[in-house]
């Protein structure tokens, strides 16, 4: 086809042009072999509305914006589409409190209050508000009322009833339970659920409940007779420490159905403590393992000139440790570290 012909040939805009170079190409209409003009673009070659040659177009613009750079740099790209200017007051609107990315932060602003333990009054943290402000401008995070009232609540009724389901599709349900104190002498029982779930080893922390009044066995078992009724389980098998206040307790389900068993650590523990009761001499070492720890925990100049000291001799610059009587693995580590702090000879 000839120069001639082919500027007097009809140049198609491309339909699905997004890029400004397009303002200077299009395409040829496909002919037949006769040469008469079809309805379909060939897409073969793009042509340039400048000087009419043809490009190789490959489904992209690479090529035609290289055209266009090398040989009508003075042109302009021409853009086809419209493009709405965001106003400012756009940026300035706030999130819906319903919409799709407002519910997932306050979801995770949730997840954060109750998987840390964090007081409800973080969200009133002026240090926590700023980052959620540089997070996103736009979200408006829920007041302390509302995650008390609303939020909080909604996420456990969710939840309680996600480990509902999971329970109820379990074959069987083991439990283990502890009573413990907290840091302001209030007592509390934890009951946790076991169970395979899809071959998958599960558990659920059922409940955590103040224990008013004395630890008797009646008390203990009023508690998690309590726990039974609450989530309609019959657990197979209590596992609990050895205190004789809990094993009582757990005698008075039917023995049939639900078996005790005590806690192997506890138990273990317990040999372990018998062992070095029954020996004299490592009884009176461990007193004065003690002891010294105990010195340098309650001194703060002993432990900077400890601290000195290891520095000097390039010793680990690790503290003491202080045992816990329920934990015989403590004692084991007090012992260690007190060896490796220990010159030769």
């Amino acid at each position: 086809m000839s120069q001639q012909s082919q500027e007097t040939q009809t140049i198609f805009d491309f339909p699905g042009a997004k890029s400004s170079v397009w303002s200077h190409f299009g395409f040829y209409k496909k002919t037949t072999d006769g040469d008469s003009p079809t309805d379909e673009l060939d897409k073969t070659y793009a042509i340039c509305r400048q000087c009419h040659s043809n490009v190789k177009y490959i489904g992209n613009t690479i090529n035609l914006q290289s055209h266009i750079s090398k040989h009508h740099f003075t042109y302009p790209y021409k853009s086809h589409t419209t493009h709405t200017q965001p106003k400012l007051v756009d940026f300035m609107k706030k999130l819906p409190n319903n919409s799709p990315k407002a519910m997932a932060l306050t979801k995770a602003v949730a997840v954060h209050l109750f998987s840390d333990m964090r007081p409800i009054s973080t969200v009133e943290s002026s240090s926590f508000r700023e980052i959620l402000r540089e997070a996103e401008p736009k979200y408006t995070l829920p007041s302390r009322t509302s995650f008390r009232e609303s939020i909080l609540p909604k996420m456990y009724d969710d939840t309680r009833a996600k480990v509902k389901q999971e329970i109820t599709k379990a074959m069987d349900v083991s439990l283990t339970t502890d009573c413990w104190t907290s840091n302001v002498t209030q007592s509390y029982m934890t009951v946790t659920a076991h169970l395979m779930c899809n071959w998958q080893l599960q558990n659920f922390v059922l409940r955590t409940r103040e224990l008013p009044g004395s630890h008797t066995s009646e008390n203990l078992y009023d508690a998690l007779m309590e726990s039974f009724n609450e989530w309609g389980i019959n657990p197979i098998c209590i596992v609990s420490d050895n205190a004789s206040n809990i094993v009582k307790a757990v005698s008075k389900f039917d023995q049939t159905s639900t078996h005790h068993l005590p806690c192997f650590a506890h138990t273990l523990n317990l040999v372990v403590k018998a062992g070095i009761a029954a020996n004299r001499q490592l009884t009176v070492l461990l007193t004065r393992c003690r002891q010294l720890v105990g010195f340098f925990k309650k001194r703060a100049l002993a432990t900077n000139m400890l601290h000195t000291k290891q520095q000097r001799m390039g010793y680990p610059e690790h503290k003491l440790i202080q045992d816990v009587d329920t934990r015989w693995n403590s004692t084991y580590e007090m012992l260690e570290r007190i060896l490796e702090q220990t010159v030769p000879g």
